[in-house]
């Protein structure tokens, strides 16, 4: 099965970033101990800070599932309405191929 990396932007409301933030810290320390993650993190937007996008790696389209009917995910699902500027963009992506570290490629 296919790697999965998952996208999302979100825009908090100024008056709850703070609020946010502590949130997301608590969901990724939560969600790297998950069954199939490979990588989770927050970050913000250099030029625009108030811009934070979750980058999410996992192991395949099975582990992502799981993940999202754990606690921590259902517990920011429930907050988040009430937290965002604007509707959150989310998009999985398939790993369809990939030459990082491959001899074989040029300029590698």
């Amino acid at each position: 099965m296919p790697v999965v990396i998952v996208i999302a932007r979100v825009r908090p409301r100024p008056d709850m970033r703070a609020e946010l933030t502590a949130l997301l810290e608590e969901v990724q320390e939560a969600s790297r101990r998950d069954d199939g993650c490979v990588n989770y993190g927050y970050y913000a937007e250099i030029t625009d800070p108030d811009s934070l996008i979750a980058v999410e790696e996992w192991r395949d389209i099975a582990a992502l599932e799981a993940h999202l009917r754990q606690p921590h995910v259902l517990r920011l699902v429930e907050a988040l309405p009430g937290m965002i500027a604007e509707p959150p963009t989310i998009v999985a992506h398939e790993v369809v191929a990939s030459s990082a570290g491959d001899p074989n490629v040029p300029g590698r």
